[in-house]
């Protein structure tokens, strides 16, 4: 198995799924994107994962097993899930190959108890129930209308309402392997 580079998890807060989001590099989309960041010297994926949770979204995680490890390639816009035969060990929900030789990215399910709010590094926070995720994946949506439909956000600074809610590879998963039935979406 390739070196993990970065790791994250999908955290799980009561009926929400927590992510995070903000303005992309081309400041003309809002990425939605697991909490997770790179795996600093001498870290485990597990250290960093839980470190990252509580950088960016203040809380503290409890890993929960994954049923099973699906990879993806986060290098093009394909997005073809497969399920792992060989699962390392802790199981991570999601392994995701980077560019050629650039390692992996890996994400693991995660619950807390206490309410995420954004961490210095963080734009917002924006909180979404399974109809949410599935809403988000399937049609462009901006975050005004996300926000006018009753979705929750918490926000460190203002966010421009009329750019659209761009799903990232990890939100993408959840969606797919929640309506494959691979994925009970009350697993918290």
């Amino acid at each position: 198995m390739s070196d993990v580079v970065t790791s994250g998890v999908l955290l799980r807060n009561c009926k929400y799924f927590i992510f995070q989001t903000g303005l992309n590099g081309a400041g003309d989309a809002l990425g939605v994107v697991r909490l997770g960041g790179h795996v600093e010297p001498g870290e485990t994926s597990i250290e960093c994962a839980r470190r990252e949770a509580l950088e960016e979204g203040n809380v503290v995680v409890d890993l929960v097993a994954a049923p099973a490890t699906w990879s993806y390639s986060s290098v093009d816009d394909a997005f073809d899930l497969v399920r792992a035969e060989e699962l390392p060990d802790p199981a991570p929900l999601l392994t995701a190959s980077m560019a050629p030789d650039d390692g992996l990215s890996v994400t693991y399910l995660a619950t807390c108890t206490s309410e995420p709010t954004p961490g210095m590094e963080t734009q917002a926070l924006i909180f979404l129930t399974i109809h949410q995720v599935f809403w988000l994946t399937g049609e462009g949506v901006t975050l005004g209308e996300f926000l006018g439909d009753g979705g929750l956000l918490t926000e460190s600074a203002p966010l421009p309402r009329d750019l659209r809610l761009h799903p990232h590879g990890q939100l993408r998963a959840l969606a797919y392997l929640v309506r494959s039935g691979e994925l009970d979406p009350g697993w918290a």
